[in-house]
């Protein structure tokens, strides 16, 4: 009896020592256990939660005042001769925690348009994952574009149907952190490697339903619209996701979403050419970009901006065409 009573406490020893040194691994070596925040929203569905900053997977994560992946900035120009652009999208420039902030496509643009000029330069990264039409719009409405010059929209084939469904949101948008990060680990990451969840990603698709193609186009067309009032030039940019390179032809939500952009007069560009040179090196899974291919993005943005603010020589040092 006293010997299986000090086995049952041994083996209850062993188990809680693995249990912390566990927890001690994803929390201090992986960073699990402090995910970035979202907070729901009436309107906009959901958003990350402003003023965060983290490390996680040894990336930082800074979320600033207004819910962006950028530096901290007034809603309103502080000085008139300031220039912000604000780049629009969902998880492929928001990056996720996969991402360093200082790897983020916005960040290494803002960066190299400030080496070109003595004004302030702001580039803020409206975004978050799986955000759609719907959801820009809602938050230009709330926010507006914060005396933008140029606004950016960042565009995937998925995104010309991609609409707020208001649903409770799953662990890939917590909106509170985990009591423990091994928690995070089996609930959020494990499944993504047990065949009978990874497999899903295969299940054949459904069709896209014509009420919801209406509605990504209607709330496209009027964030667009909204976007070009004043002054402010805007352009968008479509994002191939790592099949459509591979196979060279897109799928359904391209065309039409270009169909639009020419319709209001708004210059597409089509980052399948420029993709194309570096292959499937510059994806982390099917869709996202990996750090190169954030710089292979803002190299893209970088080029479409210049001859925009090279029009007026009171934004740049010099020419740098």
């Amino acid at each position: 009896m006293r010997l299986n009573v000090s086995r049952n406490v041994l083996l209850t020893v062993i188990v809680i020592t693995i249990i912390v040194f566990a927890e001690i691994f994803c929390r201090i070596i992986l960073g699990l256990g402090d995910p970035p925040i979202y907070i729901t929203d009436k309107s906009v569905e959901y958003l990350l939660k402003p003023n965060q900053s983290l490390k996680r997977f040894g990336n930082h994560v800074f979320v600033n005042n207004w819910g962006m992946r950028s530096v901290n900035f007034s809603q309103k120009k502080q000085n008139s001769n300031e220039v912000r652009v604000l780049i629009f999208g969902d998880s492929v420039i928001n990056g996720g925690s996969e991402t360093d902030q200082s790897l983020l496509a916005t960040t290494l643009l803002q960066q190299r348009l400030q080496t070109l000029t003595s004004k302030p330069v702001i580039v803020g990264n409206v975004s978050a994952g799986s955000w759609g039409p719907g959801n820009w719009l809602a938050y230009a409405r709330r926010y507006g574009y914060f005396d933008a010059d140029i606004i950016v929209l960042i565009v995937n084939s998925g995104d010309f149907a991609d609409n707020p469904t208001f649903e409770h949101l799953e662990s890939t948008h917590p909106t509170q952190k985990p009591v423990m990060a091994l928690q995070e680990a089996t609930f959020r990451y494990l499944p993504r490697y047990i065949p009978s969840y990874s497999n899903q990603a295969d299940e054949p698709k459904v069709p896209i339903s014509q009420e919801a193609i209406a509605q990504g186009n209607s709330d496209l067309r009027t964030f667009l619209s909204l976007a070009k009032t004043g002054r402010r030039k805007v352009m968008m940019f479509h994002h191939p996701d790592k099949p459509e390179l591979l196979a060279n032809k897109f799928s359904q939500g391209h065309n039409e979403m270009r169909e639009l952009a020419a319709e209001l007069n708004i210059t597409f560009f089509d980052l399948m050419p420029r993709y194309s040179k570096f292959g499937a090196a510059i994806y982390r899974d099917g869709i996202h970009p990996n750090p190169k291919g954030q710089k292979v993005l803002s190299d893209a943005f970088y080029d479409a901006l210049i001859p925009i603010l090279d029009t007026d020589q009171s934004y740049l040092k010099t020419n740098v065409l």
